[in-house]
C-alpha cells in the first residue's frame, strides 16, 4: 500500500512572493518536497514538516522544523521514514510525527532538537492531533483503532469503542476533551467530549460519502470545520452542520482545513481548488490563490494571521490573513406592483455586535420597513417587516454601520461688527481673494454699536474666507 498523497501534480512554482486577492504568498526556504503534514506553534513561528519522501525523492521521507516562520529550516535527525502526520504543542516544543507503512511514532519534546521512538505500535498512521501543552495525542491509521496518550506519548490505549476505521484526519481542543475524527468510511466524522471515553456519529454532513475528510477545530471545541469534497462548518459542537454557500468544492478530495484558535479565521483548499479564507466564522468565503497553483492547507496559528499551505512534490508558502474590518453592509431593494418585496444584500459588511437599523428612503412611495439578521458579526439577510405603498422604482436601503458614531469638529467663524452707528443700514460681504465681494444675507439695520451676526461660516483654513461690512441704502 502506499500512502495517502495530497495530489501527484506538478508545482512549477518559481516565484518567492505572489500577490492574490490583496494576499501576500511566500516562498519559504524549505527545499522542494512531498510534503504530507505541517504544524505550527499557537503564535505561528515554530513550523515542523514531514514528508513521505526525501526531497530528491531519492529515499524515504525526512522531518523539518523552522523557529522564525520558515525564513529557514533544519533538517531533523530522525530515520528516513514515510512521515505523514505531525502535529505541535501551543509553545512548538512538544512534537509528534507518525509513519505510514508499519511505521512508529517519534515525539520530541525540544522543538525538534531530538527526537524518540514514542510506546505506540506500528501502524499504518494517517492522522493526529495533540493538546495545547502537548502532553495528549490521539493518532488513527488506516484500518485501525484510534489510539490516545496521556503522557507525551510515553503509553498508548487503544480506543476500542470506536470500530477500526481508515482514520485520516483528527483535531482535538486545546484541553483535549473533544476529540473530532475524519474517516472516509461512512459516518465520516466522530465526536467526543470525554477524551474518547464516548463518541457519537455526526449527522447531515457529507450525506453523499467523502473520498477523504480532513477536519480542524476551534481551541474549545465548539467550532468544527470539514473538508471532503466540499466544506462544512458547525458552530455548536457538531450538533448541527451547515454548507457555506460560497466555500470551496475541489476536484481533488480532501479539501484541507484549518482553524483559528477561536474558530473565526478559517481556511481551505486543495490542488486544483486554491485556497479559500474566511474571516467571518465560515459564513463567506474569498479565494485567495488561484486553482493552479496547486496549494494545499496545512496549518493556521492560534490568532488566524499565519497561514501555511504547501505543494506536493513543491515548496512551502506562508500567508498572512488579513483581519476582517468593520465595514458597513448594503443591499437593493425589489419593487413589485408598488410594494417593496425584497432586500437583497450586495455586501454582508463586517464587524456588527448588534442588529443594524435600517432604513427604506425614496422611491415614490411610503411606509416600507425592514429588519436585519446578523450572524457572526455580518448581516445574513434582510426581512421585510412591511411592504409600504406606492413605489414607483427601487427605493434606497440603508443599513447603519457597525462603527460607533463619531463625533467631529469643524473649523467655524463667527462674525461680529463694533463701531455700528445707530439706525443705520449695513450690509455683510465675503470673499475668497479680496477682489470679488458678494453680499451674504440681507441688510441689517443696527440697533447697537456692537453686533454679533446669528450665522456660523465653516472655514478648513483661516485664509479661505475674508468678511467685511457694507454701508448699505
Amino acid at each position: 500500500m502506499t500512502p495517502p498523497q495530497l495530489a501527484a501534480l506538478t508545482a512549477g512554482l518559481v516565484f518567492s512572493t505572489f500577490n492574490s486577492e490583496g494576499q501576500t504568498l511566500t516562498l519559504t526556504s524549505a527545499p522542494n518536497g512531498q510534503w504530507q503534514s505541517i504544524a505550527s506553534s499557537a503564535d505561528g513561528t515554530k513550523l515542523v514538516a514531514v514528508t513521505d519522501n526525501n526531497p530528491d525523492q531519492t529515499g524515504n521521507g525526512v522531518i523539518y522544523t523552522s523557529t522564525n516562520s520558515g525564513a529557514t529550516w533544519v533538517l531533523n535527525k530522525v530515520p528516513n521514514l514515510t512521515w505523514v502526520a505531525v502535529t505541535s504543542s501551543a509553545d512548538g516544543n512538544y512534537l509528534a510525527a507518525a509513519a505510514w507503512n508499519n511505521g512508529p511514532i517519534y515525539t520530541s519534546t525540544n522543538a525538534g532538537g531530538t527526537w524518540t521512538a514514542s510506546g505506540a505500535i506500528a501502524n499504518q498512521w494517517q492522522g493526529m492531533a495533540c493538546s495545547s501543552d502537548g502532553t495528549q495525542l490521539v493518532a488513527g491509521g488506516d484500518g485501525t483503532y484510534l489510539y490516545i496518550s496521556t503522557n507525551a506519548g510515553g503509553t498508548w490505549r487503544a480506543m476500542t469503542n470506536l470500530a477500526v476505521q481508515g482514520w485520516v484526519s483528527i483535531a482535538c481542543s486545546s484541553n483535549g476533551s473533544n476529540i473530532i475524527a475524519g474517516s472516509p468510511n461512512g459516518p465520516n466524522i466522530y465526536i467526543s467530549t470525554n477524551s474518547g471515553t464516548t463518541w457519537r456519529i455526526a449527522t447531515n454532513v457529507f450525506t453523499n460519502g467523502a473520498n477523504g475528510v480532513t477536519v480542524a477545530c476551534s481551541a474549545d471545541g465548539s467550532r468544527l470545520l470539514a473538508g471532503a469534497q466540499t466544506v462544512y462548518i458547525s458552530a455548536d459542537g457538531g450538533e448541527t452542520w451547515t454548507r457555506p454557500a460560497n466555500s470551496p468544492t475541489t476536484p481533488n478530495p480532501p479539501c484541507r482545513v484549518a482553524s483559528s484558535g477561536d474558530g473565526r479565521n478559517l481556511a481551505a483548499g486543495s490542488p486544483g481548488t486554491g485556497v479559500y479564507v474566511s474571516t467571518d466564522w465560515g459564513t463567506t468565503w474569498n479565494i485567495t490563490s488561484n486553482a493552479s497553483l496547486s496549494l494545499a492547507v496545512q496549518s493556521l496559528s492560534s490568532d488566524g494571521r499565519e497561514l501555511v499551505v504547501s505543494v506536493y512534490g513543491g515548496g512551502i508558502y506562508t500567508m498572512e490573513i488579513q483581519p476582517c474590518l468593520a465595514s458597513d453592509a448594503t443591499a437593493i431593494a425589489t419593487v413589485v406592483d408598488g410594494f417593496v418585496v425584497t432586500a437583497t444584500i450586495t455586501d454582508n459588511g463586517c464587524g456588527y455586535t448588534n442588529t443594524p437599523f435600517i432604513s427604506i428612503v425614496g422611491g415614490g412611495g411610503t411606509g416600507a420597513t425592514a429588519t436585519a439578521v446578523v450572524t457572526n458579526g455580518v448581516v445574513v439577510g434582510i426581512t421585510i417587516t412591511d411592504a409600504g405603498i406606492g413605489y414607483t422604482r427601487a427605493p434606497t436601503v440603508y443599513i447603519s454601520s457597525p462603527i460607533d458614531v463619531k463625533v467631529g469638529m469643524i473649523q467655524a467663524v463667527i462674525p461680529t461688527f463694533s463701531n455700528l452707528a445707530y439706525g443705520s443700514n449695513y450690509q455683510l460681504q465675503v470673499s475668497s481673494d479680496l477682489i470679488t465681494w458678494t453680499n451674504q444675507g440681507s441688510a441689517f439695520s443696527s440697533t447697537n454699536p456692537s453686533f454679533i451676526y446669528p450665522q456660523y461660516f465653516n472655514v478648513t483654513n483661516w485664509n479661505q474666507l475674508y468678511f467685511r461690512v457694507q454701508l448699505a441704502p
